[in-house]
C-alpha cells in the first residue's frame, strides 16, 4: 500500500513538473475601458507567453525597471504593452505610499508583476467571472482567483507593516486596508481583501479573490499551484542599486540609541524618598546647625556674666588710647559723616526756602520726563531679553520663513459627558460626535466666517482678508476643524449611504467534494453608513480621498486635517474616538502689514464668542491678542486696589508720626504736636521720587509695565516712610539740654540720622543697580527705576521734607495747631516717647536679652533657616500662564482647557541654516529618511527623538521636505513632469493634459535626482499642489519651509514636528532643552558645516527659566558684596557689623525662598524682581539698628543690643513694618492673580520675615557676635564725663577754700605764702594749726565739704 502511494505521488510530481515547464497565459492584453480602468481579456486557449521584444520600447523599459526578476531565465511574458503601462501607473499610486522602503516596494511589485505578466499564470490564477461589453462581441475579465503562497504574503506584510507615510505617523498599509474597527490592526488578510475589492474610483479595475496557501501543508484541492517568488526582508537591499529600508520604516534595522537614558542622574540609593546625596546634604546641614546651637549653649551658660570681649571686661578708666590706623580711619569717617550731617542740617534750617525750592526744581524737571512714558503690554517685550538666544533664533526664523501666524482657537465640550454615540463597527464614541454637537460646531464656524469687523478708518475686514492660506489665494483659508472633514457643508451630516457587503467565502468548504451536501449560500449584508463612518475613516486616515461614504477627508484649503489637532480630551491609553472636546483652530496671516486688520478682526471674534451661550455646550476661546488685552484689563482694574492701599498708608503715616496730648481740656491742642501735614507731605515726596525716576528713564526711551510700577511704589514707600519715622522720632526723642533752639536740635538730629540714611541709600540703590545687569527686561527695568528712586528719595527728604519739617517744628514750638496757624495755644512738651517705644524699651528688649530667650530665638531661627535651605532647591522655575490673567477671564478658562484637553503639544521647527550641495546623494542622505539614507540623518535623528518622547518631549513624525522632493522627482511618479513640446515648462500633475507630459528627470538612477533637475524644479516642487495623482507636492507643507538664496540654492530650511502635550512650566522648559539637545546632535552629524536650532513660539518666554537660578544667584551675590562693602566703610571700617548685616540678609532671602516653595510661588521675572526688592528692604530693617549698636558705649554686647532694639526697634516697627503691612493686606482683595500671588504673598512674606529678623533675630545675633565697643566713642564719652566731673570738683574745691579762709582763726600762721594761695584758690595749700584749733567744730565742717 505504501509503495503504491509513493508511486502515485511520484507520478503526480513528474506530471506537475512537466506541466510547469509549459508557459500558458490566463490573461492577455486590454480589451475594454471600464470607468477609466483598463480591463484585461481572457487569453486564447493554450496561449503561450510572448517574447519580451513584443513590447514597445517604453513598455519594455518599464517592465525591466519594475519586474527585473521576470526577465531572468524566462522565455516570455503574459502581458502586452498596454498591460505593462497600466500596471506601471497603478503601481505608482501605491509607490507614493510604499517606495520609502525599497524592500517593501520591491516585494509589492513582485506581487503584481506575477499577477500581470508571469508566464506561469495558468498555475496560480483562475478566472471567476467575465462580463460582456454591451452591443459588442467583446468580453472582459471582471473577477479572478489568485493563489499566493502564505510564506510570500507574510514576508510581504512584514516588510511593509512599519512603513509610514511621509510627514505622518500613519502607517502606509493602514491607508490600503479600508475601514477598520476600533483598535483593529491592518493584517495581511485585510490588506489583500482591500486590494482585491473592485473599485474603479481608486484604481482597482477587477475583483481578486486572494487564496493564501501554506506551502508546508501542500496545495489545497483545486489549487494546482501557487505563486511564490523570493522576497527581501526590509533590513536588506532588494537588488543592486537599491537601498535597505530606514529605521523609521523597518523595526528590524538596528541603530545606535541616539538618546540613551542618563543613568548618572538616576538615584539608585534612596532614603525616605530622597536620593542618598540629597539626604546626606540635608543631614549634614542639620548636624552643623546642632553643633552651632550647642556651642551657643556652652557660650551662654558656661561663661561669666561679663564675658563679652576683651574691651568690655575692662574698666572704662583703663581704655587703651592706641586704636591703630584702621580704627583711626574709621573714626575719622564717622566724625566726618556726623559733622557734615550737622552742617547740612544747620544749612537747611537757616535756608529752608532755598532747600525746598532746590529739591522742588529737581523734582519738576525729572517728573516732566513722564510725558515720554510708554507702557509695555507686549509679553514678549516685558519678559524676554532682546539679546537672548531664543529671540535671535526667532528673528532668523522670521527673516527666513516669514512671521509665525496668529492663532485663534475655540474648544467646545459638552457640559455632561454621560452621553455617548454608537459609532461604526460597534464602537462607542464620545459625546462630541453626536450630530447635535457637530451641528453646533457648524453654526459657530458659520458665524465666524460671517464676521465683518470695522477698522478705525471705516474699512470692513472679513476672515478672507486676514486668514492664512498655505495653498495660495485660489484656495480657502486654513481652518483646522472637524467641520472641514465635511468641507464646511453642514448638510453632509445627514448623509446616508446603503452599502452591500459581499458574503465572505467559506474557506473551510471543500469545492472538490462532489458528494457533499449543497452548502447554504451566505446572504449579502446591507449596511447604512452615515457621518460617523466618515469621521471614523478620517480619524484613521486623514489623507483619505474617498471614505466609506464616498467623501474626501481633505479640507477646503486642499490639505489634510490631522485628528489629534481637532479632537481633544482622550486619554493617552484610549483612541481619539473617545474624545470629549472639539478644537477649532484658525491661523491668521502674521505679517506686520496685516497686523491692524488682524487686530480688528480678532476683536470682533472675541466679542462674538463672549456672547455665545448654549445650555448643553461649554465653549472656551482665545485670540492672539487676548493675553495682552487681559493684562491691560487687569492692570487697569487693580489701579483702585493699589490706590486704596496707598491711601491707607498715607493715613497711617500722618497719624502715627504725631504725639498727642490734651492741654487745659482743649481738644484743639491735639493738633499742636500732630504731624499730619508733615506725614502727607512726606508720602507725597516719596511718590515724587518714584515719578522722578520714571521720568528720567523715560527721557532715554526706557519704558516699563504697569505691574513694575506697583513694585516700585511699594519699595519707595517702604524705604521712604521708614526714613520719615527715623527723622521725626529722632527729633521727638532728643534730650532737652535746655536753651537749645529748634535749629540746633534739628542740626543735632541730622548729625545722628543722616549717616544712617546715607548708608541705607547707598546700599539699597547699589543693590538695585546691580540687579539691572539681568537680561530680563522686567527685572532690569524695575532695578533701574528702584535704584534711582531711592536716590531721589534721599535727596528730596533732605531738602524738601527737611524744610517742611523745620517749618512744622517751628509751628509746634510756637503752639500753633495744624491747619489753624492763626491760633496760638499754651501747651506743654510731650514727655512720653510713645507707646511702642515704651513697650520696646521696658518689656520687649529686656525680655529678649534674657539667657533662655536668646537661646530659644537662636534655636528657632537656625532651624527655620535650615528648613528653608533644605526645601528651597524644590523651587520651581517658571510661570504658570493661568496666573497672568484674572480668574474670571475667558482666557483663564481656555488655559485650563488647554492643559486638560489637548492631545498634542506646540509645533517645533528644526532649522538647518547654511548652503549645502543638496543635489548630491551624500547630502540628501544626511536629511532624508527613505531607504538608503544615513542612520544619523536629520529625519532619522528626529524620528529617534520622537521614539524617546519621555526624554526629548518630541512626538509625531517629521515633515521632511527632502523625502517628499526625492519622491516627487522620481521618474516613475506622476509628480514632476514637463511638457513634451517644451522641456522647460513644468507640467502640473493636477492638469487634465498631463498625458502630454514626460518625466522631468529621465536620466536619474536608483530613484535619486540629478543636479540640474533638482535646482531647476525646486520651486516647482514648492508650488505643486498635492492631489490624488501626486500626494507629495510641496505647496501645502513646504512652500514656506525652504529659503532660497539669490542663486536658487537652499540657504535654510526647516523640518516640523510636534512636542508632547506640555502642561507645566517645567515641562515647557525641559521640552525646549530637549529640542536643543536634538539640534546639537543634528549639527554634529554635519561636522559643524551648518547651524541647527529648534524654534517654537514659546521658547522666547521659557528660555530664561533654564538659567534663571544662576542669574538670580549671581545678582544676589553681587548685591550682597555691595552691601558688605558699603556697610563696612560707612560704619567706620567695621567688618564685623558688615558681616552681621550680610548674614541677616542671607537668612531673610533663604527664608523667603522657603516660603515661596510652601506657597507654590514660581521663580520667574516677577519673583526675582521681588527678591531683589526684598534684599533692598532687608537693608532698611537691619542697618539702622546695627548703626545704633555700633555707636552705643554700654559695657556689654547684651546692653548695647538692648539699647539698639529699644531706640531703633520701635521706629522700624512703627515705620516700615506697620506701613507696609497695612498696605500689603489690601492687595489680598486685588482682582489680578499676579497681585495676589506675587505681590500680596511675597510682600507679606517680606514684611513679616524682615520684621522678625530685624527686631528679634538681629539683636540676639548682635548680643553674641556683634562688633566690639567703639573705642573712639568710648574715649569721647569718657572725656566728656571727665570734663564734667572736673568742673564739678573745681566748684566744690573753690567753695571749700572760701569756707576755710573765712572759718580759720586769724592767729593761724600760713607757711610760705599759703595765705596768698588760698586766696587765689590754688589747689594746694599748707597751713599750720594747733591741736586745739583742729578740734574746732567749724574747721571740721569745712573740711567735710571736700
Amino acid at each position: 500500500m505504501r509503495r503504491r502511494d509513493s508511486l502515485l505521488a511520484y507520478l503526480i510530481q513528474l506530471v506537475t513538473s512537466w506541466y510547469s515547464v509549459q508557459s500558458y497565459c490566463v490573461m492577455y492584453d486590454v480589451c475594454h475601458i471600464e470607468q477609466s480602468s483598463p480591463m484585461n481579456c481572457r487569453a486564447d486557449e493554450n496561449s503561450t507567453a510572448r517574447p519580451i521584444h513584443s513590447l514597445s520600447e517604453d513598455a519594455a523599459k518599464k517592465l525591466e525597471y519594475i519586474c527585473p526578476h521576470l526577465l531572468e531565465g524566462n522565455n516570455g511574458i503574459c502581458c502586452s504593452s498596454a498591460q505593462v503601462l497600466a500596471m506601471s501607473k497603478q503601481l505608482r499610486q501605491a509607490g507614493s505610499l510604499l517606495e520609502r522602503c525599497p524592500s517593501c516596494y520591491d516585494n509589492f511589485q513582485k506581487l503584481w508583476c506575477e499577477f500581470t505578466c508571469s508566464p506561469r499564470q495558468h498555475m496560480f490564477m483562475e478566472i471567476l467571472q467575465e462580463l460582456d461589453v454591451p452591443e459588442t462581441n467583446i468580453s472582459f475579465i471582471n473577477k479572478v482567483r489568485y493563489n499566493v503562497s502564505k510564506d510570500f504574503s507574510d514576508a510581504l506584510y512584514n516588510s511593509c507593516k512599519d512603513v509610514s507615510m511621509t510627514g505622518s505617523s500613519t502607517k502606509a498599509i493602514r491607508l490600503m486596508c479600508g475601514s477598520l474597527k476600533k483598535n483593529e490592526e491592518c493584517t495581511i488578510d485585510n490588506w489583500l481583501k482591500f486590494m482585491g475589492t473592485q473599485n474603479h474610483r481608486i484604481g482597482i479595475p477587477l475583483g481578486i479573490e486572494f487564496n493564501l496557501i501554506d506551502s508546508k501543508q501542500g496545495p489545497d484541492e483545486g489549487s494546482d499551484y501557487f505563486m511564490s517568488v523570493p522576497t527581501t526582508p526590509c533590513h536588506m537591499s532588494p537588488r543592486y542599486g537599491r537601498d535597505k529600508c530606514s529605521r523609521q520604516d523597518c523595526a528590524a534595522v538596528q541603530v545606535v540609541d541616539l538618546f540613551p537614558r542618563d543613568e548618572g542622574t538616576k538615584e539608585v540609593c534612596q532614603v525616605l524618598g530622597m536620593g542618598c546625596k540629597v539626604f546626606l546634604l540635608f543631614g549634614s546641614l542639620f548636624i552643623f546647625a546642632g553643633v552651632l546651637i550647642f556651642m551657643g549653649f556652652l557660650h551662654l551658660f558656661h561663661s561669666t556674666s561679663t564675658t563679652d570681649s576683651g574691651l568690655d571686661r575692662m574698666d572704662y578708666k583703663s581704655v587703651n588710647t592706641n586704636m591703630g590706623r584702621i580704627r583711626t580711619m574709621g573714626a575719622w569717617i564717622q566724625d566726618q559723616l556726623k559733622y557734615n550731617g550737622e552742617m547740612f542740617g544747620r544749612f537747611v534750617v537757616q535756608h529752608a526756602w532755598f532747600a525746598f525750592l532746590f529739591g522742588s526744581f529737581i523734582a519738576v524737571i525729572s517728573i516732566s520726563g513722564n510725558v515720554f512714558l510708554k507702557f509695555t503690554n507686549d509679553p514678549l517685550e516685558m519678559w524676554t531679553s532682546a539679546h537672548s538666544l531664543a529671540r535671535q533664533e526667532k528673528r532668523v526664523f522670521e527673516q527666513s520663513f516669514g512671521p509665525f501666524y496668529r492663532v485663534e482657537q475655540i474648544i467646545m465640550y459638552p457640559k455632561s459627558l454621560e452621553q455617548v454615540v454608537d459609532g461604526p463597527h460597534g464602537i462607542r464614541m464620545g459625546a462630541v460626535f453626536h450630530k447635535t454637537f457637530m451641528n453646533e460646531a457648524f453654526i459657530i464656524l458659520s458665524r465666524i466666517l460671517g464676521i465683518s469687523a470695522a477698522m478705525a478708518d471705516g474699512r470692513r475686514v472679513t476672515l478672507d482678508d486676514v486668514c492664512f492660506r498655505p495653498m495660495g489665494h485660489d484656495y480657502d483659508c486654513l481652518i483646522f476643524s472637524p467641520t472641514n472633514y465635511f468641507q464646511q457643508n453642514a448638510s453632509l451630516l445627514n448623509i446616508s449611504i446603503t452599502a452591500h457587503i459581499s458574503p465572505q467565502p467559506n474557506v473551510e468548504s471543500d469545492d472538490l467534494d462532489y458528494y457533499a451536501d449543497e452548502a447554504e449560500t451566505p446572504q449579502e449584508k446591507i449596511e447604512t453608513r452615515n457621518y460617523l463612518d466618515h469621521i471614523y475613516d478620517c480619524i484613521e486616515n486623514p489623507y483619505n480621498i474617498e471614505t466609506s461614504t464616498n467623501m474626501s477627508c481633505l479640507g477646503t484649503f486642499g490639505g489634510p486635517i490631522f485628528p489629534e489637532l481637532i479632537f481633544g480630551g482622550a486619554l493617552e491609553s484610549s483612541q481619539l474616538t473617545d474624545s470629549n472636546a472639539l478644537i477649532i483652530t484658525i491661523p491668521l496671516n502674521g505679517k506686520s502689514s496685516n497686523l491692524k486688520k488682524a487686530m480688528a478682526w480678532e476683536q470682533a471674534f472675541i466679542n462674538l464668542m463672549k456672547d455665545y451661550k448654549h445650555e448643553d455646550i461649554q465653549v472656551s476661546f482665545m485670540a492672539e491678542r487676548s493675553i495682552s488685552d487681559e493684562i491691560e484689563r487687569e492692570n487697569s482694574s487693580d489701579v483702585y486696589t493699589v490706590l486704596i492701599s496707598c491711601i491707607l498708608m498715607i493715613g497711617y503715616v500722618a497719624f502715627a508720626l504725631g504725639q498727642y496730648i490734651v492741654t487745659d481740656n482743649n481738644l484743639l491742642s491735639l493738633l499742636v504736636h500732630s504731624k499730619i501735614i508733615a506725614g502727607v507731605a512726606g508720602v507725597g515726596i516719596i511718590m515724587c521720587s518714584a515719578a522722578s525716576s520714571i521720568g528720567v528713564f523715560s527721557l532715554y526711551g526706557i519704558g516699563t509695565s504697569k505691574a513694575a510700577l506697583v513694585v516700585l511704589v511699594f519699595v519707595v514707600l517702604a524705604v521712604g516712610v521708614n526714613r520719615i519715622f527715623i527723622i521725626v522720632q529722632a527729633y521727638q526723642r532728643l534730650e532737652d539740654t535746655g536753651g537749645q533752639s529748634v535749629e540746633d536740635r534739628i542740626a543735632r538730629v541730622c548729625g545722628q540720622v543722616m549717616p544712617s540714611m546715607l548708608l541705607s541709600t547707598l546700599s539699597e540703590s547699589l543693590c538695585f543697580f546691580v540687579g539691572a545687569i539681568s537680561d530680563m527686561p522686567a527685572v532690569r527695568g524695575f532695578s533701574l527705576f528702584a535704584g534711582l528712586a531711592v536716590i531721589f528719595d534721599f535727596v528730596f527728604q533732605n531738602t524738601i521734607f527737611l524744610a517742611i519739617f523745620v517749618w512744622d517744628c517751628k509751628r509746634e514750638e510756637e503752639g500753633k495747631p495744624e491747619l489753624m496757624y492763626h491760633r496760638k495755644l499754651d501747651t506743654e512738651r510731650v514727655e512720653s516717647e510713645g507707646y511702642v517705644y515704651e513697650v520696646m524699651s521696658k518689656y520687649a528688649a529686656p525680655q529678649l536679652m534674657r539667657k533662655w530667650m536668646r537661646m530659644t530665638v537662636l534655636v528657632v531661627f537656625i532651624l527655620w533657616f535650615c528648613c528653608s535651605l533644605c526645601i528651597f532647591p524644590f523651587l520651581n522655575p517658571g510661570f504658570d500662564q493661568k496666573v497672568a490673567v484674572p480668574e474670571d477671564s475667558y482666557v483663564y478658562l481656555h488655559f485650563k482647557n488647554l492643559d486638560r484637553l489637548m492631545n498634542v503639544g506646540p509645533p517645533v521647527y528644526f532649522v538647518v541654516e547654511g548652503e549645502l550641495d543638496m543635489h548630491t546623494k551624500q547630502i540628501q542622505d544626511k536629511f532624508c529618511t527613505i531607504g538608503g539614507c544615513s542612520e544619523n540623518s536629520v529625519g532619522a535623528i528626529l524620528n529617534e527623538a520622537a521614539a524617546h518622547s519621555n526624554r526629548t518631549y518630541i512626538k509625531g513624525n517629521v515633515l521632511n521636505w527632502v523625502d517628499n522632493m526625492i519622491q516627487w522627482l522620481n521618474k516613475e511618479s506622476d509628480c514632476c513632469k514637463v511638457y513634451n513640446y517644451d522641456k522647460n515648462v513644468f507640467c502640473p500633475s493636477s492638469r487634465k493634459d498631463s498625458y502630454n507630459c514626460s518625466s522631468c528627470d529621465p536620466n536619474q538612477r536608483n530613484g535619486r535626482p540629478t543636479e540640474e533637475p533638482f535646482y531647476k524644479h525646486l520651486k516647482d516642487f514648492m508650488n505643486d499642489v498635492p492631489n490624488a495623482n501626486c500626494i507629495v507636492g510641496g505647496r501645502a507643507a513646504f512652500k514656506d519651509a525652504i529659503h532660497l538664496n539669490p542663486r536658487g540654492h537652499v540657504q535654510a530650511s526647516h523640518f516640523m514636528t510636534y512636542h508632547t502635550p506640555l502642561r507645566t512650566s517645567r515641562e515647557f522648559t525641559l521640552a525646549m532643552e530637549g529640542a536643543r539637545k536634538v539640534a546639537r546632535k543634528i549639527e554634529q552629524s554635519f561636522d559643524g558645516k551648518v547651524h541647527v536650532f529648534p524654534y517654537s513660539v514659546f521658547y522666547v518666554f521659557y528660555e530664561q527659566y533654564s538659567t534663571i537660578i544662576y542669574d538670580a544667584s549671581t545678582q544676589i551675590t553681587l548685591s550682597l558684596a555691595v552691601v558688605y562693602a558699603v556697610t563696612c566703610v560707612l560704619l567706620g571700617l567695621d567688618p564685623v557689623s558688615a558681616f552681621v548685616t550680610v548674614l541677616i540678609i542671607v537668612c531673610i532671602l533663604v527664608d523667603m525662598l522657603g516660603l515661596m516653595v510652601l506657597w507654590n510661588i514660581d521663580l520667574n521675572a516677577i519673583s526675582v524682581a521681588n527678591l531683589v526688592m526684598s534684599l533692598g528692604i532687608s537693608v532698611e530693617f537691619i542697618v539702622h539698628t546695627i548703626r545704633i549698636f555700633t555707636h552705643s558705649v554700654r559695657r556689654t554686647r547684651i546692653e548695647r543690643a538692648e539699647e539698639a532694639l529699644a531706640q531703633m526697634g520701635s521706629t522700624v516697627f512703627s515705620g516700615i513694618t506697620l506701613t507696609m503691612l497695612g498696605g500689603t493686606l489690601v492687595l489680598a482683595f486685588a482682582h489680578s492673580q499676579i497681585f495676589k500671588v506675587f505681590y500680596f504673598r511675597m510682600f507679606l512674606g517680606i514684611v513679616i520675615i524682615g520684621a522678625l529678623h530685624g527686631l528679634i533675630f538681629l539683636p540676639v545675633v548682635l548680643s553674641f557676635i556683634g562688633s566690639p565697643i567703639n573705642r573712639r566713642l568710648l574715649q569721647d564719652k569718657l572725656r566728656e564725663e571727665g570734663c564734667s566731673l572736673q568742673e564739678q570738683r573745681g566748684e566744690r574745691q573753690g567753695k571749700l577754700r572760701e569756707n576755710m579762709a573765712s572759718a580759720l582763726p586769724p592767729n593761724i600762721p600760713f607757711v610760705d605764702g599759703s595765705k596768698e594761695k588760698l586766696q587765689a584758690r590754688s589747689p594746694v595749700i599748707s597751713i599750720e594749726v594747733s591741736p586745739k584749733v583742729l578740734e574746732g567744730p567749724l574747721l571740721h565742717r569745712s573740711l567735710r565739704l571736700d
